[in-house]
């Protein structure tokens, strides 16, 4: 384990990248604490409206609570971070730190599938990213 690791105190989901029954780490690699409460708290709505429950492990002051894996590849490369985009993907164009062209969507999809093959393509990480996609992709149809 990483001595630079911080324990959330706790054990469940990971909110990232879906896998079960993790010991979480707190995150602080988004400044949540700089972002606006009532965007955090529409971040989290929508986080629990797509998974029950992983709404509370995520943009909190202090961090998100994720497992360790995701702590290590998340560190990475932060703007391809699930929760992060999920955050974004609420924010009007103008509020986002994320650039909305083609490319930035292609590089994070690299990037997700590097991190999958990182793990050995488990197939509950790889459908939860996919069903996150296609939340955030129907949740801005519906908009």
């Amino acid at each position: 384990m990483d001595s630079s690791l911080i324990p959330a105190g706790t054990r469940g989901t990971c909110p990232c990248c879906g896998s079960l029954d993790r010991l979480l780490f707190l995150c602080p690699r988004c400044d949540w604490k700089g972002a606006p409460e009532e965007a955090r708290a529409d971040a989290k709505q929508r986080l629990h409206d797509f998974s029950p429950g992983a709404g509370f492990q995520a943009f909190n002051p202090r961090g998100c609570a994720i497992c360790e894996t995701c702590w290590g590849q998340v560190g990475a490369s932060v703007l391809a971070c699930p929760l992060r985009l999920f955050y974004e993907a609420g924010l009007p164009a103008e509020r986002r730190a994320l650039p909305p062209d083609r490319q930035f969507g292609d590089a994070v999809t690299l990037q997700w599938e590097r991190w999958l093959a990182d793990r050995n393509w488990p197939e509950v990480t790889e459908i939860h990213w996919r069903r996150m996609v296609d939340h955030m992709v129907g949740e801005k149809e519906e908009a």
